[in-house]
């Protein structure tokens, strides 16, 4: 056991995959918060006690950090910069814990402000990972455009992001498992979801194809049963996308399923694809995503010469 965990956690690999997996993620971070949240000042400027609720480890006697123009447009400021830095790997044991630090109050207060939905989480959580771990290996400032030697250090770091992406996707599995059994599925509990989906969100999707998608849905139980009854089993199983050969068709059917849930209920989760290249050595042998990257970086030298 001791022999196996040391090869699968340790076992030299290379340093590409996780520098792709640092540019993805604080690429996404950067997009994700432009979408969602914009201009951070306005949004605290916007906010009200009345929904006021920190959740898990967030200080509630922080408030007064974002109470006026100048705390949220320094922290706004502070975590723009630190994710752009550790983005290009400048400084990045340095950029990215102020980024996680400036990344825990922003994105802290935002779900303690009447946010139903914490899809940042995983945000949070990936960056605590990535200022241990030597994320800035390669396609980074600090160590240039040539690939180090491969190491077991950049080994272990992908693997805990890959559990955390698993965890996830089984702990829906599992908790439908705990609220209601297997019931779940054969009780038909995606229709009932999708009826209050329906009644919640009325006005928003009156007149428009997402309100015909959920009737239609609701009208035909069968296709609901056997719907939910395959997201079910999908999640409880999804440990196997750590099969090589099953890798691509559970990432395919994940976004499948996200872009479905998102149609027919309105909740986005597609942050967790900020960490897509992590699943490279997954689908493509590594030694071989390390060629194509040499001889495509030798490719471009030769025409800056030219």
């Amino acid at each position: 056991m001791r022999l196996f965990l040391r090869e699968y956690f340790f076992s030299p690999s290379s340093a590409l995959p996780l520098g792709l997996t640092r540019v993805a993620l604080y690429t996404g971070i950067l997009v994700f918060y432009g979408v969602f949240i914009g201009d951070f000042s306005q949004f605290a400027a916007g906010a009200s006690s009345l929904t006021w609720r920190p959740v898990g480890l967030f200080p509630d006697g922080i408030l007064w950090l974002f109470d006026g123009p100048v705390g949220p447009g320094m922290l706004d400021w502070l975590f723009k910069t630190s994710v752009l830095l550790a983005l290009i790997g400048w400084k990045f044991r340095w950029t990215s814990i102020v980024a996680l630090v400036s990344s825990v109050l922003l994105f802290g207060f935002i779900s303690s402000s009447g946010n139903a939905f914490r899809v940042d989480t995983i945000l949070i959580q990936a960056q605590l990972i990535a200022c241990l771990a030597p994320m800035s290996a390669a396609l980074s400032l600090d160590a240039g455009f040539k690939l180090p030697v491969r190491s077991g250090d950049y080994r272990w770091p992908l693997v805990l992001f890959q559990m955390h992406w698993v965890f996830i996707f089984m702990a829906s599995g599992l908790g439908k498992l705990r609220q209601s059994g297997f019931a779940w599925a054969y009780d038909n509990f995606f229709r009932e979801y999708l009826f209050q989906t329906y009644v919640t969100r009325g006005p928003q999707i009156e007149g428009n194809w997402t309100e015909w998608l959920i009737r239609w849905l609701m009208e035909h139980s069968e296709v609901t049963l056997i719907g939910g009854a395959i997201v079910f089993g999908f999640e409880l199983l999804y440990p196997l996308i750590f099969v090589r050969r099953l890798t691509l068709p559970f990432l395919a059917l994940s976004l499948f399923f996200q872009i479905a849930v998102r149609l027919a209920l309105g909740i986005s989760f597609f942050a967790y694809w900020m960490l897509l290249p992590m699943w490279l050595p997954h689908i493509f042998h590594e030694r071989a995503i390390d060629e194509f990257y040499t001889n495509m970086i030798g490719r471009l030298k030769v025409r800056a010469e030219d």
